[in-house]
């Protein structure tokens, strides 16, 4: 889930993406967004310059696990790849899913199961920046990772993280118990 100014974006994993129209009052039902991704990992909306984007998404022809696609600005009906448009596809090259996101003030962190991609808003014509920070430990599941002041936290398959700028392994007394070495 997601806002769209005041209405309410969602995306159930691995389904599509709606939206909720907060006009239409709330004996009303969300409604498939036309033009969108039919199904998606997950999405939100980019702070800078509101673009809906969504992650594991379908591509035309299938799923993509590793896909980001986002809509024009300000707009989520608007997908398509065009000049003049800021709509967008990018494929990330590491890992083989896409698992969750977090957003911070700065960027939005992008865990696959293997690595933590970074991708920031840059502008024209690329729209967005995107780096391969390295080796995010294989984040646990999609409900491991949150953002406090700044920095991202998340669980892996063997330690504590946190983002920073780079990743941290967090030292912990309780390791032993918590991963069972």
């Amino acid at each position: 889930l997601d806002q769209w100014g005041e209405d309410l974006v969602a995306c159930p994993r691995d389904g599509g993406i709606y939206v909720w129209d907060t006009s239409t009052g709330t004996g009303t039902r969300a409604t498939a967004i036309s033009g969108a991704p039919s199904v998606a990992k997950g999405i939100f909306v980019s702070p800078e310059e509101k673009h809906l984007v969504a992650y594991g998404a379908h591509d035309g022809s299938v799923q993509n696990p590793m896909l980001v696609r986002w809509s024009d600005a300000n707009d989520y009906t608007a997908w398509t790849v065009a000049d003049g448009h800021t709509a967008g596809v990018k494929r990330l090259t590491t890992g083989t899913e896409i698992i969750c996101h977090t957003k911070t003030a700065k960027e939005i962190c992008l865990h696959t199961d293997s690595n933590l991609w970074v991708m920031a808003f840059e502008g024209p014509p690329y729209t967005f920046s995107w780096v391969d920070r390295g080796s995010n430990g294989r984040i646990m599941g999609p409900n491991a990772s949150i953002e406090v002041d700044g920095k991202v936290y998340w669980m892996g398959q063997a330690e504590f993280y946190t983002y920073d700028g780079t990743i941290q392994v967090i030292p912990c007394e309780v390791h032993n118990h918590v991963f069972k070495s």
